[in-house]
């Protein structure tokens, strides 16, 4: 099919500061897909991360972003960057990490 999301969600809510966010995925060997992106969203995009993924396996993303709003939740989404029909894809992990407060 066409280029999509793949997965909206979790949701998270955190406090103010500068977090490194970590992502663990985990791609087949018959995925005919190779790009995708990686948003944090609330209202707009707050960061976004894009990946190549040449061969199936396990792969690390890691990105930073600015929480400034801590009363509301972010959602994670995996989008596909090209069209696709076959593979499969998932979403092992993801953490984030505090690194500065900020205000």
């Amino acid at each position: 099919g066409p280029p999509r999301c793949l997965v909206y969600g979790p949701y998270f809510h955190l406090p103010r500061g500068r977090y490194e966010v970590e992502v663990v995925l985990g791609v087949s060997k018959d995925a005919d897909i190779s790009r995708y992106t990686i948003e944090l969203h609330d209202v707009d995009c707050k960061a976004r991360a894009h990946v190549h993924l040449e061969v199936d396996g396990i792969y690390r993303c890691r990105f930073y972003f600015e929480q400034n709003h801590p009363g509301t939740r972010l959602a994670m989404r995996l989008l596909t960057d090209e069209s696709a029909i076959f593979g499969r894809i998932a979403v092992a992990h993801v953490c984030f990490r505090r690194i500065d407060e900020i205000g």
